[in-house]
């Protein structure tokens, strides 16, 4: 029952592989021709998504739950270090058999922060403490401007994946891409208060169908060039597994870790989403900050093999999640 309200209100995943087989369709998308700029057409779009990011993010309103700092400290720690750590040692170690074009997506997927809203609706569904779990988000992803671009220049050289970012290089990418719309967001909430609820009701709608687009346009790019040639359903199948036991681990993981930490039944419903969750919205846009130039001169994977692994992780997460929400409460002793 759970899956099919939360799937029933969330045809995003449905989309984005929809724009996947468009892309291969219509791979004249992906190309430049006449007035049609498909990297300025991303950028700009990137920009939109996180300039409304910017308007309804409360940062404010997190110095009033700040002082959880082992539920925020669970969070962070799981985002940006067991993440990235559990990846590396499932996918980039020299004992793993992974294919060394997929390891990137893999490692990818390990430093992003947390989902937006779907990890705080989840909570709520499962009669978590929403408040944890909206400071949690929005602490996660405000941290993730930094810990990304750190991220991608100390995991993806550990993974010998050939990122030729230094830190600053990759903290200007975030900063022009990502931090500048976010913050003339931030003066827009402050300019128009009353404007921030009109945003919210349909931030998320914009928000998805520009993430379509830009899913769209980047496969079909890596269509338009032949770089899907080495793609193939077997490896395809092998992604799949390799996601599914990164999940599967990732989720065992937090139930011993949450409770050495101390965390009430409710922080520990909301932390498991917040902890084992990853945004699909922050993690397309931010992938062609880091790996856009270099997937198209031919350094890097295609951006759609970067990006595969994270795509699907995200009907795997509301799958379960949804799943899960009558049960985590029990499972954590959540009186009624």
């Amino acid at each position: 029952m759970h899956v099919r309200i939360w799937w029933g209100k969330n045809w995003f995943p449905i989309l984005i592989f929809v724009a996947v087989g468009a892309a291969f369709l219509f791979p004249g998308v992906g190309k430049s021709s006449g007035f049609w700029n498909p990297d300025a057409v991303v950028k700009i779009a990137v920009f939109v998504i996180f300039f409304l990011q910017g308007m309804i993010l409360p940062v404010r309103e997190l110095a009033r739950g700040i002082l959880l700092w082992r539920f925020h400290s669970v969070v962070l720690i799981f985002n940006f270090v067991l993440a990235p750590s559990l990846a590396w040692l499932l996918f980039a170690a020299p004992w793993s058999p992974v294919d060394p074009s997929s390891v990137l997506g893999f490692l990818y997927l390990g430093i992003l922060p947390t989902t937006i809203s779907s990890a705080v609706a989840l909570a709520v569904a499962a009669r978590g403490d929403s408040a944890a779990g909206l400071f949690g988000v929005t602490l996660s992803n405000l941290v993730g401007i930094f810990m990304v671009p750190f991220g991608v220049v100390f995991w993806m050289k550990a993974g010998g994946e050939g990122v030729h970012l230094s830190l600053a290089e990759a903290l200007s990418r975030v900063a022009q891409l990502i931090a500048l719309p976010m913050a003339i967001g931030q003066v827009f909430r402050m300019i128009l208060p009353k404007g921030v609820n009109w945003v919210k009701k349909r931030v998320g709608l914009v928000s998805q169908a520009l993430i379509v687009g830009i899913v769209w346009i980047l496969f079909a790019g890596s269509a338009a060039s032949g770089d899907w040639n080495q793609f193939s359903g077997l490896r395809l199948m092998w992604t799949c597994v390799g996601v599914l036991l990164y999940f599967i681990l990732f989720s065992l993981l937090y139930i011993p870790v949450s409770s050495w930490a101390g965390l009430n039944p409710g922080q520990r419903i909301a932390g498991y989403f917040c902890a084992t969750q990853k945004g699909l919205a922050t993690g397309a846009p931010m992938a062609t900050a880091f790996f856009l130039t270099a997937s198209e001169a031919g350094n890097l994977p295609p951006m759609g093999l970067i990006l595969l692994p994270l795509m699907l992780y995200h009907p795997l997460q509301l799958t379960v999640g949804s799943l899960l929400a009558s049960r985590l409460p029990k499972w954590f002793g959540q009186n009624e």
